[in-house]
Order: C-alpha cells, then structure tokens, then sequence
C-alpha cells in the first residue's frame, strides 16, 4: 500500500474540495479514503493551519479537521520526534524550516509527498505527487 505525507494546503484544498488540488493529488487522497493508501499529516501541518486560520487565510474549524483526520482509517497524524528535527541537517535545499520538517517525514516512510511547492519540487530530493 502506498504512503503519501501531505502538507497543509494541499490537505486543506483536499477537506475543502478546492480547485486549487491538483488530479493527481486528488487521487492520492482518495486512494487513501478507498483504503488503497495511508496518508501521513505530520504535526507540524496541524500547527501551520492554526497559524493560518488566525491569520485569517483560511476559515476551518481545525478541531474538527483534526478529529476527520482520528477517524479516518488510513490517516495518521504524527507527532515531531527529535530524530525528524536532526533530520534537517540533511535537506538543506529546502529554505523553510516547515517545509523541511515534512520533507524529513516523506524521507523517513519512504513516502510520496503532496505539495505544489515549487522548492520541494525542485530540490528533487522526494518525490512529489502533483
């Protein structure tokens, strides 16, 4: 079964139904919900989207998204480990330090990652589903 990580726009677009998730990141995330995938949310997702709901840049109940994440079968949130912090010493083409947590994570399950991040993309350091 194939692991995603997802980071937090694309999995806000694929709870809110956005146009803006690509088809294929689309089909990734119903793969997971048709039991074919597992989609791993690192919590530094859950944090960015707080930051972005008071920012007032996206209006979610981020409550409610983190219990349809619990809840859902094939969906994992996991938690920052020392480990993924040493990590980043590792992915030093990716600028941003949340964006080179959830690169460390895609690295440690092997795992494709959702994001239209043109830097992760072209770093190549994953492989991204887009």
């Amino acid at each position: 079964m194939p692991t995603y990580v997802t980071d937090t726009h694309s999995l806000v677009w694929y709870l809110s139904d956005a146009p803006q998730l690509s088809p294929a990141a689309r089909r990734a995330f119903d793969e997971a919900i048709g039991n074919r995938a597992r989609i791993v949310v690192p919590v530094i997702v859950i944090a960015e989207l707080i930051f972005m709901v008071e920012r007032r840049r996206v209006q979610v109940d981020v409550h409610q998204i983190v219990r349809r994440i619990s809840a859902a079968p094939n969906y994992e949130i996991v938690p920052l480990s020392l480990e993924r912090v040493l990590d980043l010493q590792t992915v030093t083409a990716i600028p941003g330090m949340h964006d080179r947590i959830i690169v460390c994570e895609a690295l440690a399950y092997s795992a494709k990652l959702i994001t239209r991040d043109e830097a992760i993309r072209q770093a190549g350091i994953v492989e991204v589903v887009w």
